[in-house]
């Protein structure tokens, strides 16, 4: 998670659009042109509630076969690996995985890992 974080937190620092390469300030305008810049990128905080469906999570579509045994198998936090082809659906099972066993707020033990991986 931290990865993932750092990760989004360069592109949006690295935006120039955002933050000129030129441009100072003081710690007070730095954080609200941080502010502004999560503003216009829509970096916005959520909640989820637990117990909701795979449905409930994915509304435009229905859950396939292997989103279906994934989503049966993942009740409790653990390690998970759940392997697919490419455009299987491994994503949408990986992402729900937090709301399934009820860790959905922050400071949760809980970190996803889904980095896809091609032989």
């Amino acid at each position: 998670m931290t990865a993932g974080l750092t990760t989004v937190a360069d592109w949006i620092g690295s935006d120039e659009t955002l933050f000129g390469q030129t441009w100072t300030g003081s710690i007070d305008e730095r954080r609200q042109r941080a502010r502004d810049a999560l503003a216009a990128v829509r970096w916005e905080s959520s909640s989820a509630k637990a117990g909701l469906g795979f449905e409930d999570l994915f509304p435009s579509f229905k859950a396939n076969a292997l989103q279906a045994v994934a989503w049966e198998n993942i009740v409790a936090p653990g390690l998970y690996v759940i392997e697919g082809p490419m455009g299987c659906g491994k994503t949408e099972a990986a992402l729900g995985f937090p709301t399934r066993v009820g860790m959905v707020r922050l400071g949760d033990r809980c970190a996803i890992a889904h980095i896809p991986l091609k032989r």
